[in-house]
């Protein structure tokens, strides 16, 4: 335990997070390339999920709904 209270418990914040604080934040997260990276990751890993689902001979149907899922969520618009 270190001297600031539990080692995996974020301190607590004194005010609600404000819409200028989450545009801060994501101004942060693009300045510093993390979103384009995260979402290059999301489609490497989108298509060896599809490769590997389909190297297995799934059922069909149950193939079909999994990869619509996959799609829906690696390109959810915000």
């Amino acid at each position: 335990m270190s001297a600031l209270g539990h080692p995996h418990r974020r301190p607590r914040r004194r005010h609600p997070v404000t819409d200028t604080d989450t545009a801060r934040a994501a101004e942060l997260i693009n300045a510093t390339g993390a979103r384009d990276w995260s979402q290059h990751q999301a489609r490497q890993l989108h298509t060896q999920a599809l490769h590997e689902l389909h190297t297995v001979n799934p059922n069909p149907p149950a193939a079909a709904h999994l990869t619509t899922l996959a799609s829906l969520i690696i390109n959810r618009q915000h």
